[in-house]
């Protein structure tokens, strides 16, 4: 959770005393930003991602009391469309199943699956509880209509018209981190999955049976969410361990090219778009390698706007990104722990474009007219009007909907 700090006084009597208020405010003033939806009040909503249907309607997360929440909200409006209260604590991901209905998952393992326009509830249902660990990280759909849903030491396949299980496995444990901070990808039948060690990579399953296909070995440290590479069968993806960006081959896991970018821990994904790869590492390093060769196409630059340390899982020394990187409006747009969204052009030259003023943990989505929908920690959706830029997302890639 953010960290907030205050100064204490020890009584004599040995009790801890605050008398002062929190040294480093949580929240402060934001600018260029319009609040589009204030959640109720004590709601929160730490990790997760933001939703995208039609261009202006937004699927967002949040909790209370420890309870799971998801509400459709108009972008352009603010206004509620729809709101549900779901089984389980708070959701790590909501994924769109076609245009008409969502699957919303949860920490503790409750499956949702809701209809888009109404709200109402298709199917629900829960993993067991040896399987349920930590379900940190959104679901893989493949075209076979299945879902992959990864725990720290299972792999499940569900059909996604009845949420029913169709095969499971415990062949990939014990992995420690399996799909903790990494999204997967599909490719046909081939699932290929993040894990994050110490026994296992990234791992390739069929996703009619969870048989592995190829899987590589892996150090402690986690990878990142895998990309696919826009005409061709191949996704990259961050070693932190290592600070290297790889290409590989989904078919086999064989590298294509390898890239030492340097910089903080970072989880982020790698962005393919029509200039070059873009990078972010984890204290704002920008670099734009060759989509071909993972050569650098420009010299690195850095966002500055003071440091910011990060926490949880963003472990950073610098400018702290906690979320992927998204395309808007023919641009690079990325957004900060601490609520800064900066834009990014080919060259790897920066703008700050919004200074929010408060926490962002939730992946961020774009809207209609260049716009990025970005939700904090105090589930306050702001939409930040974006300036066009020249940078470009390949086809099918990058933004959520």
């Amino acid at each position: 959770s953010p960290p907030s700090w205050h100064l204490l006084s020890v009584a004599r009597t040995g009790h801890l005393l605050r008398e002062t208020a929190t040294t480093w405010p949580r929240h402060a003033t934001s600018t260029a930003a319009e609040v589009t939806w204030q959640a109720p009040p004590d709601h929160t909503q730490h990790g997760g991602n933001l939703l995208g249907f039609d261009h202006d309607r937004l699927a967002v997360p949040t909790t209370h009391a420890g309870r799971a929440h998801l509400t459709l909200v108009d972008s352009t409006t603010g206004q509620t469309i729809w709101s549900t209260r779901l089984d389980g604590d708070e959701i790590t991901s909501v994924t769109g199943n076609g245009t008409d209905s969502m699957i919303a998952v949860t920490f503790s393992g409750a499956l949702s699956c809701l209809d888009s326009t109404t709200g109402e509830l298709r199917w629900a249902t829960n993993l067991p509880r040896s399987r349920h660990g930590r379900v940190l990280n959104a679901p893989v759909i493949t075209d076979d209509g299945r879902l992959i849903v990864g725990t720290l030491d299972h792999l499940t396949g569900l059909s996604m018209q009845t949420g029913a299980e169709l095969w499971t496995t415990r062949a990939l444990a014990p992995v420690d981190t399996l799909m903790t901070y990494g999204r997967g990808l599909a490719s046909g039948h081939v699932v290929v999955l993040p894990f994050s060690g110490p026994y296992r990579g990234l791992t390739a399953v069929d996703s009619g049976d969870g048989t592995v296909l190829w899987s590589q070995t892996s150090g402690p440290a986690p990878t990142s969410t895998l990309t696919a590479v826009p005409g061709t069968d191949h996704a990259v993806v961050m070693r932190a361990e290592s600070e290297t960006l790889e290409c590989v081959e989904l078919a086999t896991g064989a590298m294509v090219w390898r890239a030492v970018v340097g910089g903080k821990f970072t989880t982020v994904s790698a962005i393919p778009t029509s200039a070059g790869i873009v990078v972010v590492t984890g204290d704002g390093t920008v670099h734009v390698l060759d989509t071909r060769t993972g050569r650098p196409l420009t010299k690195s630059t850095q966002l500055t706007n003071g440091q910011s340390d990060g926490w949880g899982p963003y472990r950073s020394t610098g400018i702290g990104v906690a979320t992927d990187p998204v395309a808007v409006g023919g641009q690079v747009v990325v957004t900060t722990v601490s609520g800064d969204v900066w834009v990014i052009d080919p060259a790897g030259d920066h703008e700050l474009v919004a200074a929010l003023g408060r926490h962002v943990t939730t992946r961020p989505v774009p809207v209609r007219n260049d716009r990025l929908a970005v939700l904090t920690t105090d589930a306050r959706l702001d939409v930040i009007a974006c300036p066009p830029r020249s940078v470009s997302r390949a086809d099918g890639v990058g933004a959520t909907t």
